[in-house]
């Protein structure tokens, strides 16, 4: 049962990346990534005040369900240092290119976040000054999990930022 439904989450968004169809310009081209970010943002801006990037510089930030990194992007643009992990193959592919056309660096994984300290490294355990995700553990079958994971990778003046759709 758990397989088949984080199987389902995975075939969801790995099929239709978050925001994807916010943009009708190539993939290849940073206007894509852009585009999308812009109405993310007009649609939702509470996201940049919650996001707050500037305090972020210098600052080691994981973003859990990245998707194809748009809140990611803002984190990078400070100065953070930024670790993106999603479900799907799609989206840390888009995340990568997002990163690439902006110039920017980040370290990428693949994963299911409940499952977090098999897929980073344990030289990451304690050391996040930032965790983010936004409407993303809502998704997954053991949301319970997620928040068990998280501890293990925050260092001990780290802050959590997590948005859940009710």
């Amino acid at each position: 049962m758990y397989m088949s439904s984080i199987q389902a989450v995975y075939s969801f968004w790995n099929e239709r990346p978050c925001n994807i169809k916010h943009s009708t310009k190539s993939e290849d081209n940073v206007e894509f990534f852009d585009e999308i970010a812009k109405k993310r943002y007009r649609a939702e801006p509470h996201i940049l005040n919650f996001i707050d990037s500037t305090q972020w510089k210098g600052k080691k930030v994981l973003d859990l369900g990245s998707g194809i990194g748009t809140d990611s992007i803002q984190f990078a643009k400070a100065g953070a240092s930024v670790t993106c992990v999603d479900l799907t193959d799609s989206g840390i592919a888009l995340c990568k290119k997002n990163f690439a056309l902006h110039d920017l660096s980040g370290v990428f994984y693949q994963g299911n976040i409940e499952e977090l300290d098999t897929i980073l490294p344990a030289d990451q355990l304690h050391s996040f000054d930032l965790i983010w995700s936004f409407g993303v553990v809502h998704h997954t079958p053991n949301p319970k999990r997620v928040f068990e994971q998280i501890p293990k990778f925050l260092n001990d003046s780290g802050e959590v930022r997590c948005m859940v759709y009710s």
